[in-house]
């Protein structure tokens, strides 16, 4: 087993693919989404060997594809919400030019329109999958005046930084705002 760990840098993952192509590993397993939506003509030359791709949007090279449904996702997390009582529910995006972003964006989007929740402009803020990002977000969205009860948040890392940016401001976290997140990561267990 040779694992790569890019950072999320496109020019680093590229050298990994090419470098374990090289050594002519059995199989590759891809898990970042960097390069979503092109195309990696490595591939072409190494056509023998088996490619998995998790969790990118649209590609233009040949492989399986393992994908979670961002949109039922989305949806089931704002569903949840509703269901409990929320009647006023934000949404902190990641950055909506990826593609699992977008559809946990209209996941959420499609859960208050069957609701026939309205939307607060103020209440949705894009950000970058990143704590620090999360933390940014709430701030954005707590500077815009008055809070939902409840924000479904992208994934677990900005979660994190909405807690934390809340604690600071002495937000309650469930008994003034309800947060939701996304990806059920490990370190969200010790989060409280």
């Amino acid at each position: 087993l040779i694992l790569c760990n890019t950072e999320g840098d496109n020019a680093r993952m590229r050298e990994s693919i090419n470098t374990l192509l090289q050594k002519r590993v059995d199989g590759l397993i891809l898990m970042c989404s960097s390069l979503e939506g092109e195309r990696i003509d490595v591939f072409e030359k190494y056509s023998d060997i088996p490619v998995v791709v998790m969790d990118w949007g649209p590609m233009l090279f040949t492989s399986d594809k393992i994908q979670d449904n961002s949109l039922r996702g989305g949806y089931i997390a704002a569903k949840h919400l509703i269901d409990v009582g929320h009647k006023s529910i934000g949404c902190i995006t990641g950055p909506l030019i990826k593609h699992q972003a977008q559809m946990r964006y209209e996941g959420y989007k499609r859960a208050l329109n069957e609701a026939e929740l309205d939307f607060n402009p103020n209440w949705i803020v894009e950000s970058d999958f990143e704590c620090e990002g999360g933390y940014e977000a709430f701030n954005q969205m707590f500077a815009k005046g008055e809070l939902p009860s409840a924000i479904f948040v992208s994934n677990d890392m900005m979660a994190m930084g909405v807690i934390n940016a809340a604690h600071e401001k002495g937000i309650r976290i469930p008994e003034d705002l309800s947060i939701i997140g996304y990806d059920d990561i490990q370190i969200s267990t010790f989060m409280t």
